[in-house]
């Protein structure tokens, strides 16, 4: 395996410049590599686990109104 080292003194920079159209979240840095099993077990812990992970700390909720009642709902 061909891994960069990373001194643990030094600074860590991700996207510098802007780098990246995107988000970066949830960095981690291992020593040795990983299958792609591994790396997608990874992905899924993150923001990939819901199709609705976009949404972050925010939430839908749809509801079923009835003469302005509110008589059932589903938040996702």
């Amino acid at each position: 395996d061909i891994l960069p080292k990373i001194n643990d003194e030094s600074n860590v920079y991700v996207t510098p410049n802007g780098g990246l159209s995107g988000w970066t979240a949830k960095f981690q840095y291992w020593p040795n590599s990983s299958n792609p099993q591994e790396a997608w077990n990874t992905y899924e812990r993150g923001y990939g686990a819901s199709w609705l992970s976009f949404l972050g700390k925010y939430q839908v909720k749809v509801s079923l109104v009835e003469n302005g009642q509110e008589e059932s709902s589903l938040t996702l």
